[in-house]
């Protein structure tokens, strides 16, 4: 599992991957929207579409553009519904962001798919690089300033991969990130939760054809579980992160230049995480869907591994990858930091808020053997984070221990209705005891 988040959460910066992420889009649209697989007419349009948007993307490289990945913060979730203004405006203020394909969680609602016009940013980025200079030396300076003062208008706002947010602990600010979506990412992020999970209850019936392997329904369905894992990412980022503007001063519009991440958005995006990936039930699979999903034997990678799906696994790196970045040892020295200067969301009431979403809700009932890997990892990683292994603050790592005994406390109190339930729970109560007195109990 290591080595696959390991390659998840690193993100290349030397590298344009624009086609990676629009053939996962085409893909999720394919897998989510029901009858979208079999409707030819449907199928070719979205790939006239997602070609068009490589295509642009990669003229603005030519043109000099660099990545911005601030673009997608352009229009409220509720404007990307509406079609009169993503036809004009477009999905994200630039073409040169990575988005994630724009499938409205109701189908009465829905925009444009993939990014059908050029951006308001790269308008004027073209406009700052190729309108020829004025001869007077006065009137250029003046006509310069006057087009870099619109930089904190809607649609022009900036982020490249120096600001990227994607990889664990690198950025600071959440609204420079790839595959996300909306100036609120959070509710578009628990709004693409929402769909991924109603459309599994269906996805069976769309794949059932008379001739055909099931290959199409496995590949739909690892789809549909990339995008819930990097709805996970999107929403991580808010918490411990900082908004950043870097208007000049006396410049129209200009905000505070760092800006801790409200409270209450904070909080918001914890309460996500808590309800769609640290619940119980959060991965649930109808057992005919899991019981379908078969792989063709294709060529030598299938040697070695076995057909099994392997959920709990998925289940487990879609947690961890959100776990990954909040837990990481820059960004709880951050909260730190940020709190001389306006961060309420302190490292102790954020692992306070993560040990509560990870253990209380099945306290008194079985653990599922999902939440019992969820509970095992977090109970692991706040040990590390105690004895120092991973470069932690002390501020870290007294809250890390405060948890341990939160957690040490939980495991004492619990009921343990049946074998499994019992076993795990003497498991991380062993565990939090080791790390808080140098030896388990045996109780």
């Amino acid at each position: 599992m290591e080595a696959y988040l390991a390659q998840i959460d690193q993100f290349d910066p030397e590298l344009c991957q624009i086609g990676q992420s629009v053939q996962q889009n085409l893909l999720f649209a394919l897998a989510v929207i029901p009858g979208a697989a079999s409707d030819p007419a449907f199928r070719a349009e979205l790939i006239s579409q997602s070609v068009r948007e490589t295509t642009a993307h990669e003229v603005g490289h030519t043109l000099g553009l660099m990545h911005n990945f601030k673009g997608s913060q352009m229009l409220s979730p509720q404007e990307l519904n509406n079609k009169e203004i993503t036809s004009k405006r477009g999905v994200s203020g630039s073409i040169m962001d990575y988005t994630i394909i724009n499938v409205a969680a109701t189908p009465q609602e829905q925009g444009e798919y993939f990014f059908g016009n050029i951006g308001p940013y790269d308008h004027w980025a073209v406009e700052y690089g190729y309108t020829p200079s004025l001869e007077d030396p006065e009137a250029e300076a003046a006509r310069v300033k006057a087009l870099l003062d619109r930089s904190t208008e809607n649609g022009l706002a900036f982020g490249n991969d120096a600001d990227n947010t994607y990889s664990p602990g690198l950025g600071v600010d959440p609204r420079a990130q790839t595959f996300d979506m909306s100036s609120d990412a959070i509710t578009y992020s628990q709004n693409r939760i929402g769909l991924i999970n109603r459309r599994l209850k269906t996805l069976l019936a769309d794949y059932e054809i008379e001739g055909d392997s099931w290959q199409n329904l496995s590949q739909a369905y690892r789809t549909l579980w990339i995008q819930k894992y990097v709805s996970g990412i999107t929403v991580s980022r808010y918490i411990g992160g900082i908004y950043v503007n870097r208007a000049n001063r006396d410049q129209p519009g200009a905000a505070q230049p760092l800006t801790p991440v409200p409270l209450a958005d904070q909080k918001r995006a914890m309460q996500v995480l808590a309800d769609n990936i640290f619940a119980p039930g959060s991965f649930d699979v109808p057992a005919d869907l899991v019981q379908h999903m078969q792989l063709e034997p294709r060529g030598f990678n299938f040697f070695g591994a076995t057909e099994d799906p392997k959920l709990h696994d998925q289940a487990l790196i879609t947690q961890a990858l959100a776990l990954r970045h909040i837990l990481h040892p820059v960004t709880m020295k951050r909260m730190s930091d940020t709190a001389l200067y306006g961060n309420e969301y302190t490292p102790v009431d954020v692992l306070n808020d993560l040990t509560d979403a990870i253990f209380k809700a099945d306290l008194r009932t079985t653990v599922s053997s999902e939440r019992q890997n969820l509970q095992l990892y977090y109970t692991q990683q706040l040990m590390a984070i105690s004895f120092g292994m991973l470069g932690h603050d002390p501020i870290a790592q007294s809250a890390a221990d405060y948890n341990l005994r939160r957690i040490e406390h939980m495991m004492r109190q619990a009921r343990r209705p049946d074998a499994a339930t019992d076993a795990h729970r003497r498991r991380v109560l062993a565990m939090a005891e080791s790390m808080l007195y140098g030896f388990p109990s045996r109780n």
